[in-house]
């Protein structure tokens, strides 16, 4: 067996060995460093402007469509020209009428009974857009109101605009009241109305306050007065439907509840004195019921803040005179106060009737005076000599 292999009698080979080249590449690297970095420092310090394009306006212009063909029709075949054959005539052709007159006196006419409808030929306008149509149809023409001459009535204008009812106030077109209507204004105007029971002057109802004067009012004072407001300016008369423009004027009475929210709020209807007692007293309590409604469907206010009383005509300012007189009765109160009211006390109907008069015996009268005689008179006096 042996005792070397093959393998130990290779001889080992060692590579070469670099013969300094390790320092040049380190400078070189450390010189590129230092390079970049001063690159970077000098770049940093200084702004390069490059050219920038200017801002170009775009503007838009209409696009010209035109249709183009792509395919190419084929030539139509232009159609025969029809030849017309003349008809064949057994007379001579007449150069003139004059020719052509001759006596019909004597001439034999034959009727035909049997004659067909004639055809006329169908005539297509040109142009039938002109008409309004496609198929250039006549539109059908329209039928206007029948007039009757026989009305007894004929030419009377209808009137579109409603009288005003006894005692309405009624504000002119050209008022200052007619853009806005301010009720402390118009309570002032039935101040003034004689036998309102206020200063003609000063033109405001005894006992009341001016609506935004109240409101400006401390607690303790609007429980010592009250506002009041014109049924007209709310109602129209004998209704209890509030009017379009009475939504501003209850506005103002919100406001008023809103700022005093612990007091309750009590609003008085009151009527004149036209009318019978149970119809007043039903049309205050509707009337006073129609403002409590909106003040709290509309505004969202606490129902039972708010306390409502009809008075009818039992509580008038004017006692006698007409509807117009009788403006300043028909009215809605508005009082504050810290606690609801009481009932309303209302004057006693007697229900029995009273008996009638009896005569009552007089005394025994007291006896006349007697004409005494001059005997019995007290003698004169004398003169004593």
């Amino acid at each position: 067996m042996a005792k070397e292999y093959s393998w130990e009698q290779a001889s080992s080979y060692l590579p070469p060995k670099r013969e300094g080249f390790g320092w040049p590449i380190l400078i070189a690297v450390v010189v590129a460093l230092v390079i970049h970095l001063m690159l970077l420092i000098y770049f940093g310090s200084h702004f390069i402007k490059l050219p920038v394009a200017e801002p170009q306006e775009w503007v838009s212009q209409p696009v010209n469509m035109s249709e183009i063909q792509t395919e190419f029709e084929e030539d139509a075949e232009e159609p025969a020209e029809e030849i017309f054959e003349k008809p064949e005539i057994d007379g001579e052709l007449i150069d003139s009428t004059e020719d052509a007159q001759f006596d019909l006196k004597d001439a034999e006419i034959d009727f035909d009974t049997q004659i067909e409808d004639p055809l006329l030929p169908e005539v297509k306008i040109e142009q039938p857009a002109l008409i309004g149509e496609e198929d250039g149809n006549i539109p059908e023409p329209v039928v206007g109101n029948d007039s009757n001459a026989e009305i007894p009535e004929a030419g009377k204008i209808e009137n579109l605009f409603p009288e005003a009812a006894n005692g309405q106030i009624v504000i002119d077109d050209g008022s200052p009241l007619a853009d806005v209507i301010d009720p402390d204004a118009v309570i002032s105007e039935l101040g003034k109305k004689q036998g309102a029971g206020g200063n003609s002057e000063v033109g405001v109802i005894k006992g009341y306050t001016g609506l935004d004067e109240y409101a400006k009012m401390s607690p303790g004072q609007l429980q010592e007065n009250k506002a009041s407001i014109g049924s007209d300016l709310l109602f129209a008369y004998n209704e209890s439907t509030l009017r379009d423009n009475a939504r501003l004027t209850l506005m103002k009475v919100a406001m008023l509840i809103d700022r005093n929210p612990s007091m309750y709020c009590w609003v008085e209807g009151h009527t004149d004195t036209f009318g019978g007692d149970a119809l007043n007293e039903s049309l205050s309590a509707k009337r006073s019921q129609a403002v409590k409604d909106w003040l709290v469907k509309s505004l969202q206010l606490e129902p039972k803040m708010i306390v409502i009383r009809s008075f009818g005509k039992t509580s008038p300012i004017v006692l006698t005179g007409s509807k117009e007189d009788q403006a300043p009765n028909r009215r809605v109160d508005i009082k504050m106060r810290k606690e609801r009211p009481g009932p309303i006390e209302r004057p006693v109907k007697m229900l029995v009737k009273p008996g009638k008069a009896q005569i009552v015996p007089e005394e025994d009268p007291i006896p006349k005076a007697q004409i005494v005689p001059e005997e019995e008179l007290i003698p004169k006096a004398e003169i004593i000599p």
